[in-house]
């Protein structure tokens, strides 16, 4: 939903900026105001959607997990119609253990992945800190430079 919001309101912004309502068009006040104060809402509903979009990651956790559910769901058909890797038993029963097997490994990849993602964000988190732990120890060593001369 946030992505659709930030779609959205990118599309319908420029035409709203672009109707100048200052110079070219011929309203009343009451209209100006409302078409000015919907410019600056849209834009910081925008603003804001993109913002939480970016910072959360929902899009890449989504896809992550709609992934492992289609896997899981497809286990489950195949399991019920004793299809694919489980063609070779007669019986729900029989199966079991390798569906129960089956859905173990997907779990286990879900939660591998999302650790190694998470593990990974972290490390840019810091290395981004440090970046700017770094920069800003040069500024200021620069300027006691700068203050000694």
């Amino acid at each position: 939903m946030l992505r659709i919001t930030t779609i959205v309101g990118g599309i319908i912004l420029p035409a709203l900026v672009s109707l100048n309502i200052n110079s070219t068009l011929q309203v009343n006040d009451r209209v100006k105001n409302v078409i000015i104060w919907s410019t600056f809402s849209l834009s910081q509903i925008v603003a804001i959607s993109a913002a939480i979009e970016e910072f959360f990651h929902y899009g890449e956790r989504w896809r992550h997990y709609r992934r492992t559910v289609e896997s899981l769901k497809s286990q489950g058909w195949q399991f019920s119609q004793l299809t694919s890797p489980y063609h070779n038993y007669t019986s729900h029963e029989q199966a079991f253990n390798l569906f129960a097997g089956h859905v173990e490994d997907i779990i286990q990849r879900d939660v591998e992945i999302y650790s190694t993602q998470v593990v990974q964000e972290k490390k840019e988190q810091q290395q981004s800190q440090d970046n700017c732990i770094l920069m800003l120890n040069t500024k200021i060593s620069n300027l006691q430079d700068k203050k000694e001369e």
